[in-house]
């Protein structure tokens, strides 16, 4: 049950799931290395891996955080909180890792040791991040509640939140006829872009949450627009792929 994107770095391909997670060479696709986390596979995990310095930081749902040394496979450090499958790829912020917790939480960790700094019930309405960014102040999150949450990346504190649109496709697993969001949010600039199953692709100010721009399009966009030197692309859930220049 692979459902995530590997992590590339330094000429190595890391990749796995929740029974464990192996490193590949880039060229050749040599096994370097496989670290095996449980004797089951029961469930499916969208989070990514995540390198961070020698370290891979992995999401295991039901389980938590572990931390792989990027050389061996072994585990670094584990840090237990309550994930599940559908939670978004962690986050980085210098030497902070963001994640949602705890259901309804989101937590703050010190990437290097996994010292959890805070784990606190702040998405009111959500039970999970489904993806997450962060700036040196503030992290950014949407949720299957179909909202863009702002807080303080050192309090929790909600500083705005934004809601989207209804979806035009049921697409979150276990839920029917909602407003709800996929796609993690990418920083650019003063905006914040996040596309969402409304169809729309919103462009927000950072810091007041307000929407300064949106783009329709006539299917979910359950991706992340991806940047590029002068412009984005999008993928909709149609099978089209749009390019926008500045």
């Amino acid at each position: 049950w692979v459902h995530m994107a590997p992590a590339v770095a330094d000429g190595v391909v890391y990749a796995g799931a929740k029974q464990g997670y192996g490193a590949y060479d880039l060229e050749t696709g040599r096994a370097l290395w496989y670290s095996e986390l449980e004797d089951h596979e029961y469930w499916p995990c969208y989070a990514s891996p995540q390198v961070y310095g020698h370290l891979l930081i992995v999401l295991v749902p039901r389980r938590g955080l572990l931390a792989l040394d990027c050389r061996s496979g072994s585990v670094a450090w584990e840090q237990p909180l309550g994930v599940e499958y559908q939670y978004g790829k962690t986050s980085l912020s210098g030497d902070l890792l963001i994640s949602g917790g705890d259901q309804g939480h989101l937590a703050v960790l010190r990437a290097q040791s996994g010292q959890l700094l805070w784990n606190l019930p702040v998405l009111h309405g959500a039970a999970y991040p489904s993806g997450l960014a962060a700036d040196g102040e503030r992290i950014f999150a949407t949720t299957p509640a179909g909202e863009v949450r702002c807080h303080d990346l050192h309090s929790g504190e909600l500083r705005w939140k934004f809601h989207s649109g209804a979806d035009l496709l049921d697409l979150t697993p276990y839920r029917r006829g909602i407003a709800s969001i996929l796609a993690a949010p990418v920083l650019c600039g003063d905006r914040v872009l996040v596309g969402a199953n409304d169809g729309v692709l919103y462009t927000l100010d950072a810091a007041s949450g307000q929407c300064v721009g949106r783009d329709v399009f006539a299917a979910p966009i359950t991706t992340a627009p991806a940047l590029l030197e002068d412009g984005l692309c999008v993928a909709a859930w149609d099978g089209q792929l749009y390019r926008f220049s500045w």
